[in-house]
């Protein structure tokens, strides 16, 4: 049987967490890593994650028949200029990245017709950075963006989410504008709304005081700033529009809470609180987003003869046993 050959570019937490998946799940792949820091393509080939690594980027991805792109956001135009004419027809390119307007942009620019960019997002967080954070199952039950843009094939859109589910995760079907609209609240939003709270506190002339006192409150509500500055940067900027429409919501709420404080309403305070508490509550049992299948008999039928022998291993389920270094 032949193998589906996918290169890992990006040997972090999530492009090796992936690769560990993928045989951990029986797939009959072949995986090749490629990472621009030798030290990460020797770890990741230590731990198992690939099979072999190239230095050469456009050497790691020579036939492949999907490409991840597991690195920073600010690194992947640069990557697709660099891999556009290279790639053989057929192959698929997806990605790890939280926002998908720019990149969906940036593959259309930058791959020929008949390379086809099916976007991707595991919404999972690590424990750490680098090969020494990877898991096999980081994806188990993790819900899974995938993201097609209007030139994606229905096989390209198969493979992708055979892999998914190869790693386990369920795929969540979505447009590239509800993605970025829905992550600009979930994901983008927190990140900056952890950088302002620190930036307040920061600024207290009682910051030392604070120190001696500081609770996890504090640590657990500012995590997200924890994020590579220059990811969270570029984020904010190519998400713009929609982080600021919630900022708005944001700087509205925060007007009402501190009327409502202001008045010393005992009930309306403890209504305020015990909405928030049933809102957690509705969310943490709400957790499992719902998703949608695609099966084989959705692919047209010629590419599924053709590749039904690389699919058929792929769309077996992971056994029961996710910062990207690209927030």
């Amino acid at each position: 049987m032949t193998k589906t050959r996918v290169t890992i570019v990006g040997l972090g937490a999530i492009g090796c967490s992936l690769g560990l998946a993928l045989q951990r799940s029986g797939a009959e792949v072949e995986i090749t890593g490629h990472d621009k820091e030798p030290l990460a393509s020797r770890q990741a080939q230590k731990i198992g994650a690939v099979h072999k690594t190239h230095w050469n980027l456009i050497s790691a991805c020579d036939g492949a028949d999907l490409v991840v792109l597991a690195i920073p956001l600010q690194g992947i135009r640069d990557t697709l200029k660099a891999l556009g004419g290279e790639l053989r027809s057929g192959c698929v390119v997806t990605d790890t990245a939280t926002v998908k307007t720019p990149v969906a942009a940036w593959a259309a620019e930058s791959l020929p017709q008949g390379v086809y960019y099916v976007g991707g997002n595991p919404i999972v967080a690590t424990e750490g950075a680098g090969a020494d954070a990877a898991k096999a199952d980081l994806f188990q039950e993790a819900t899974w963006c995938v993201v097609s843009s209007a030139p994606a094939s229905s096989d390209a859109i198969q493979l992708v989410t055979n892999v998914v589910t190869s790693c386990g995760a369920k795929p969540y079907f979505v447009d590239v504008y509800e993605h970025d609209g829905l992550l600009a609240a979930t994901d983008h939003l927190p990140t900056v709304l952890a950088a302002a709270l620190l930036k307040a506190v920061g600024a207290s002339p009682a910051l030392r005081e604070m120190r001696k006192v500081g609770s996890q409150q504090l640590a657990v509500a500012t995590l997200p700033a924890w994020a590579e500055a220059a990811t969270s940067r570029d984020v904010c900027l190519l998400n713009q529009e929609n982080i600021l429409r919630w900022l708005e919501v944001m700087q509205a709420t925060l007007r009402e809470v501190h009327e409502l404080l202001a008045g010393g309403d005992e009930a309306q305070v403890g209504a305020f609180f015990e909405e928030a508490r049933a809102s957690w509550r509705q969310w943490q049992r709400g957790e499992s987003a719902e998703t949608s299948e695609v099966s084989l008999s959705d692919v047209m039928p010629s590419m599924r003869s053709m590749l039904f022998g690389r699919l058929r291993s792929l769309d077996r389920p992971a056994g029961k046993k996710r910062s990207d270094d690209a927030p």
